[in-house]
Parts: C-alpha cells; sequence; structure tokens
C-alpha cells in the first residue's frame, strides 16, 4: 500500500461535540493524508463547527445510519476508505 495515497475517512455524526474534536486530532495525527467526510443527521449542539474546523466535507442525511453510511460510501472517492465512529480515538501512533 501506498502511504501517500489519500485515504477517505468516514464519519457518520449525530450530536457528537463531546468527543469529536479528540477523534479527529487522533485522525489528523494518525493518518498523514486524509480526507474527512461526514455524514451528519443535522446535529444541534455544535458538531458541525468542529466538522467545519477540521476541513470536514458535511453532508446532511435525515434517515438513518445505515443511509448515513451509504451517503458517505457514494461521496468517497478513494480506494482506500476508512469508516469512523465520532466518539473513536485513536490512542497508538504508527497504526495506519
Amino acid at each position: 500500500m501506498n502511504h501517500n495515497e489519500t485515504v477517505d475517512i468516514l464519519m457518520p455524526t449525530y450530536n457528537s461535540v463531546r468527543y469529536l474534536d479528540a477523534a479527529l486530532n487522533s485522525i489528523e495525527k494518525g493518518i498523514p493524508s486524509r480526507r474527512l467526510i461526514a455524514a451528519d443527521h443535522h446535529s444541534t449542539d455544535g458538531t458541525l463547527e468542529v466538522l467545519r474546523a477540521h476541513d470536514a466535507e458535511v453532508f446532511f442525511e435525515d434517515k438513518s445510519l445505515g443511509h448515513a453510511r451509504q451517503l458517505l460510501f457514494e461521496k468517497s472517492g478513494s480506494p482506500i476508505l476508512l469508516m469512523f465512529d465520532s466518539d473513536v480515538v485513536i490512542s497508538e501512533d504508527g497504526w495506519y
């Protein structure tokens, strides 16, 4: 695998502000070349501001988590995809 190739990080979100910044910081630290794509379920707690601060491409969905994941797959253009939950913090350096 070419570690310089862009990886699409796919993240469904909904009122995720509590852990989101830490999760995104850990992704930025752990995956050097990435594109962050989020499918948000119309959050009202500051989630969108955190996503935008991390230069995420944000798409909205209003049906279900399954629909959000499908939307994320459709918006991705990379052959390498990682689906992350918005509360997952990568704590191990060099795992990618």
